[in-house]
């Protein structure tokens, strides 16, 4: 097991509100991206106000790149991709 220095008070209370913020669900949502004339479909598996996690076996998708995915009863939200790995992003 590994050994791990402890969270401060402001790291613990940034966690939880991370994590309280966030809705964990499985759906399924269009993404598009520049130089892609079709959409990917793509499977969020949590949303918050200030980001998503979407999972999709897709190349081309990079770090920094602009984004826009349609989400159901939503529409179009623009974003940014801030980290990729692992058929998710």
């Amino acid at each position: 097991m590994e050994s791990r220095e402890p969270l401060s008070v402001d790291e613990e209370v940034a966690a939880l509100s991370r994590s309280a913020d966030r809705d964990s669900l499985f759906m399924q949502a269009n993404l598009l991206w520049p130089g892609k004339t079709a959409p990917l479909v793509v499977r969020v598996r949590n949303l918050s106000a200030g980001g998503m996690l979407a999972e999709a076996p897709v190349r081309g998708v990079d770090q920094g790149m602009t984004v826009e995915v349609e989400l159901r009863n939503v529409g179009f939200v623009p974003g940014r991709v801030v980290w990729i790995g692992e058929g998710k992003f």
